[in-house]
C-alpha cells in the first residue's frame, strides 16, 4: 500500500461536461450521481475506475477491483 505514495496521481476538477456525462451515466445506469461523476472522469481520461463496490464492477467495463490494481502497482515497482 505505500507504493500508492510514489504514483504519479494527476487530480482532475469536475467540469461542466462531466457533470452532465455524470446525470446521464447516473440516470442511465441507475446509480447514484457521486458514483456517476467517478466513472464520468474515469471514462474521459480513458483510465480504469479502481473499486470495490460489487455494484460498479458489474456495470462498467473499466471497472477493476481494488486487489488487481493493488497487484499492478506492486508488479510495476519489483520491475
Amino acid at each position: 500500500m505505500s507504493q500508492l505514495f510514489f504514483l504519479n496521481i494527476d487530480y482532475k476538477s469536475l467540469d461542466l461536461t462531466s457533470a452532465r456525462e455524470a446525470i446521464r451515466i447516473a440516470r442511465t445506469n441507475g446509480v447514484t450521481y457521486y458514483d456517476a461523476v467517478h466513472v464520468a472522469v474515469s471514462l474521459q481520461h480513458a483510465s480504469a475506475l479502481v473499486t470495490d463496490d460489487k455494484e460498479l464492477l458489474k456495470k462498467f467495463k473499466n471497472a477493476i477491483p481494488m486487489k488487481d490494481a493493488l497487484e499492478g502497482i506492486e508488479t510495476a515497482f519489483m520491475l
